[in-house]
């Protein structure tokens, strides 16, 4: 339980932040493909190219086991 706890504080931490990034809680993917028209939309679509990264890497260390490898 107290596991779940430090990860749940950890994870408010990281919602903060990416509030700050995202104010109305909305993702624009198509930042992927089209140049920022501001200094938000910058920030923004640098954000979710590491996001993009974080998750590629991840998917490299830890590879589908089964249909369900998700919640495993």
């Amino acid at each position: 339980m107290l596991y779940l706890l430090i990860v749940m504080k950890s994870l408010w931490r990281k919602v903060k932040v990416l509030k700050k990034f995202f104010p109305d809680s909305k993702v624009n993917l198509e930042l992927r493909y089209r140049e920022a028209l501001n200094p938000l939309e910058k920030l923004q679509k640098e954000s979710i190219f590491l996001i993009d990264n974080w998750c590629s890497g991840y998917e490299q260390k830890n590879p589908p086991i089964g249909r369900d490898w998700f919640f495993s």
